[in-house]
Order: C-alpha cells, then structure tokens, then sequence
C-alpha cells in the first residue's frame, strides 16, 4: 500500500496562519497516521511479504528555513515509518518510506502559501536545486518495497542532503542559515 499524502507549505512558522499550519498537518501527518491505520489489516491479511510504503521528503532530512511545517511533518513521517516497522514486524508487515526532494508533478506549479505568489518551480529553480522526474521515483518505490532499507532517498537532492547532514553538519547548517528565503515567502 502507498500512503501517500502532502501539500506544501512554506514560509516562515511566524508568518504562517493557524488555519495553513492545522492543514498541513491534518494532510500530511494526519493523513498517514490514519491511513496507515486503514491499511493494517489489510496488509495482515496478506502478510508475510507486505508493505507499506509512507512518502516522506527530502525536508524530512534536514529542516530548511522557510519550510518548518512541512519539514515538521515529514520528520514525523520517517519516525512513523521506524516505528510502525518495530510494531507490525510480528505480523509480516515491512513498513518504508520515501525521502524525494523535488518531483516533477504539478505541484511544483502551486504558490506554498496564501502569502506567496511565486510558484514553488520557480523557487527551486532559482535555488539550483534538482527536479527529479516521475520515473525515478516510480523505480525508487519499487525498490523500497523489495528492499531492506527502512528510508530510501531519491534524486540527487535527498542523497546530498543526507551527506551533510552525517558528515557537515554544521557547514549545512551556516550554508542554510545564508539562504533563509529560498523556499520560503
């Protein structure tokens, strides 16, 4: 089963209203938490060899400026994904997740936020960051299902960012403290 749910959100926590933050968070936390409950005992039913699979993001790596919310969710969704593998393993249930960064879907071309008016396509653009087609994360999911790798990154994005997190931690952190506004208002 793919458990996939998100919209973006972007701007500041401050800047944010109360309604696009409970959004945020009703879709894309919330919705996985009950649709993973949905899923249960169907994937039981089928088990051993099940799966599901829960979309992270690659903001769920690293916090960036100007996308709290969303990174928040995303985070959550990957200790979701670690949890739930703990807990169903018992009835042959594997549980993954993907970690993508920007895909080409056209929720690329939507604003973040009430207050934006830049399409977020236009954001990642000009921040050079990857536009990772459809196909690559169509096999990414494929192998995340037949694999054993509980978080599986995809596009050159999400392995860059998983990189420096591990290994320049603080270089990413002053790199993403100087461009504050990229994806944010």
């Amino acid at each position: 089963v793919v458990n996939n749910a998100g919209i973006p959100l972007g701007g500041s926590l401050i800047d944010n209203s109360a309604e696009e933050i409970e959004r945020c968070l009703d879709i894309n936390l919330k919705g996985v938490l009950f649709g993973a409950q949905a899923a249960h005992p169907h994937l039981k039913k089928t088990a051993p060899g099940s799966c599901l699979l829960n979309t992270a993001s690659a903001a769920g790596i690293f916090g960036s400026p100007g996308a709290s919310v969303y990174s928040a969710t995303k985070f959550a969704v990957r200790g979701l994904t670690e949890s739930l593998d703990g807990e169903w393993h018992e009835d042959g249930i594997k549980v993954r997740s993907l970690c993508p960064g920007f895909i080409e879907t056209p929720l690329l071309d939507k604003t973040p936020n009430h207050g934006a008016n830049e399409a977020i396509r236009d954001r990642v653009n000009a921040a050079g960051l990857e536009i990772t087609p459809v196909e690559d994360v169509a096999l990414a999911a494929w192998e995340a299902v037949h694999g054993d790798r509980v978080h599986t990154l995809v596009g050159q994005t999400a392995r860059k960012l998983a990189f420096a997190v591990r290994w320049m931690p603080g270089r990413l952190r002053k790199m993403s403290r100087s461009s504050s506004r990229a994806l944010g208002r």
